[in-house]
């Protein structure tokens, strides 16, 4: 992908499309292995979690772990509480994560989200829950049984 500054009025317009090409059809650069994290999406959500700092502070240790490869296993953990605490302050309950679904469609529709991208939230809302809740046992299983080798 192009990583070429664009200056004066059109800059807000570029950096966007920038990041939809990027997150559309980052998959297809030839000069990515797919396992690189995305810097720009990265920094758009710190700046949306400014408000949050508690949320950001959990968000910044799981990138820096991810970052660093330590604590590979609480990766996932730290990124659902996160996202729990996000919405914990959104929603001002304290309802766990898998009890705070019946909010989400109605929340993203009442602020003029279309069906379409309440459902596909709600769809990657649930793998995340899924992954969240068995991938850090699996991978923690798995580096084990290599390390026995």
């Amino acid at each position: 992908m192009c990583d070429k500054t664009v200056q004066g009025k059109n800059a807000e317009e570029a950096r966007k499309l920038k990041i939809q090409l990027v997150t559309r059809y980052g998959h297809l650069d030839p000069g990515k292995d797919g396992s690189e994290i995305n810097e720009t999406l990265i920094e758009q959500t710190r700046h949306w979690l400014d408000r949050f700092p508690e949320v950001l502070d959990l968000y910044n240790e799981a990138l820096q772990k991810h970052e660093h490869g330590m604590f590979t296993r609480n990766v996932l953990d730290d990124l659902r509480l996160s996202l729990e605490k996000l919405l914990h302050s959104i929603f001002q309950n304290h309802k766990s994560l898998e009890n705070q679904i019946q909010f989400l469609g109605p929340f993203i529709k009442q602020r003029g989200g279309s069906a379409e991208l309440a459902n596909m939230f709600l769809k990657l809302y649930t793998t995340t829950l899924i992954l969240a809740h068995n991938a850090p046992n699996l991978l923690y299983r798995t580096c084990e049984r290599a390390m026995e080798f």
